[in-house]
């Protein structure tokens, strides 16, 4: 750790552009600079250095890791002469990155029509719509029943 606690110092984006090579993330540098997540995103907007440094430093392990995953998809031989057949899950995950309009598992789905809504009092009445409620000529709503308290022999048992 190099002692940073929030304070900007230029050396930081040479030394974060090293440990990104590495395949350090933000939360690794994060560790490594003795600051919070939220400290490197506000450096990344405020110091200009230290985001391209980042997005440099990133690219080249993204490439070995994208060509890798790309192989496992389609299959290869390896340089022992071992054959690997493809992965699907490698594919999958290809194309639901590189294809999410077709490959995504979540589709979005609009709805057309109308929507009738009830004002409360009918739906206190009888909260059937009224397709289902059959016409019987009677009241839809409950007869009241009245509470009578019990009567006691005095002695408070029924």
């Amino acid at each position: 750790m190099s002692g940073a606690r929030g304070k900007w110092r230029r050396r930081f984006a040479v030394e974060a552009e090293r440990l990104c090579k590495l395949g350090a993330t933000d939360k690794d540098l994060a560790a490594f600079f003795g600051v919070g997540a939220t400290c490197i995103d506000q450096w990344k907007h405020r110091h200009k250095a230290f985001k391209a440094a980042l997005d440099a430093g990133k690219q080249l392990p993204d490439t070995e890791v994208e060509a890798s995953l790309y192989k496992r998809a389609t299959g290869f031989v390896s340089a022992e002469g071992q054959a690997y057949p493809p992965d699907v899950t490698a594919c999958i995950f290809w194309l639901k990155n590189r294809r999410p309009d077709a490959w995504r598992d979540r589709r979005e789905h609009t709805l057309g029509g109308s929507l009738k809504i009830d004002t409360i009092e009918q739906t206190i009445i009888d909260p059937r719509p009224a397709e289902f409620i059959e016409d019987t000529g009677h009241s839809t709503t409950a007869p009241m029943i009245e509470h009578q308290p019990m009567k006691t022999n005095g002695s408070g048992r029924g």
